[in-house]
């Protein structure tokens, strides 16, 4: 697995594996469009708070995996005075998406796409902020989704004593759906996939 920091990655996504996704339906990305709504709100409509995207890639030929969007400077959800780390949007390619050929000649898909994405996420948090890192579980994703973070080591942010979270304006209301990791449950999340990088 790689990661690709070519600006036409975000083109590549929209063009060659967005459409698999939607086909898929039900998924929260389904109607996502990386280059034309979400790149420029993350890239420059959140430069203030250092967004960035990335793409990780599988195989020879760097076939799309997944697309990370990170705000590298957002406020902490339970101290506004701190900085984190915030995961935006995450999305990861269908399995079709992801075959390739493997050292013996093998057709192959690569498994746990969607956490390397968030062990990418991860460990920005942890380099550039204490492991602070905090995302919202899609509420299209349903319980699945909530759950998926959960069992990562993610908690969640109490609704009630923290109603309104930091971020644009008026803040984020807290539906339940943040979830995030302090520097224990990032630095555990990281440890125990070690020895998958």
């Amino acid at each position: 697995m790689s990661l690709n920091s070519d600006r036409g990655f975000a083109r590549d996504w929209h063009t060659n594996v967005q459409p698999v996704i939607k086909r898929h339906g039900g998924r929260p990305d389904a109607d996502w469009n990386w280059p034309y709504q979400i790149a420029p709100l993350v890239l420059f409509g959140m430069s203030h708070r250092r967004g960035r995207i990335f793409q990780l890639t599988v195989g020879s030929e760097q076939r799309p995996a997944a697309m990370i969007a990170l705000l590298s400077r957002e406020r902490w959800c339970l101290d506004a005075q701190n900085s984190a780390s915030f995961l935006f949007f995450l999305s990861t390619a269908p399995p079709e998406c992801l075959i390739v050929t493997n050292d013996s000649g093998h057709d192959v898909s690569p498994k746990m796409i969607g956490q390397a994405a968030l062990d990418l996420a991860v460990c920005i948090a942890l380099n550039e902020c204490d492991g602070r890192l905090w995302l919202h579980a899609d509420p299209k994703g349903s319980y699945n989704l909530l759950t998926w973070y959960q069992h990562r080591g993610t908690e969640i942010v109490d609704p009630i004593t923290h109603q309104t979270l930091p971020g644009f304006a008026t803040g984020r209301a807290n539906d339940g759906r943040y979830l995030y990791f302090n520097q224990n449950t990032a630095l555990r999340f990281y440890n125990a996939h070690a020895h998958l990088r």
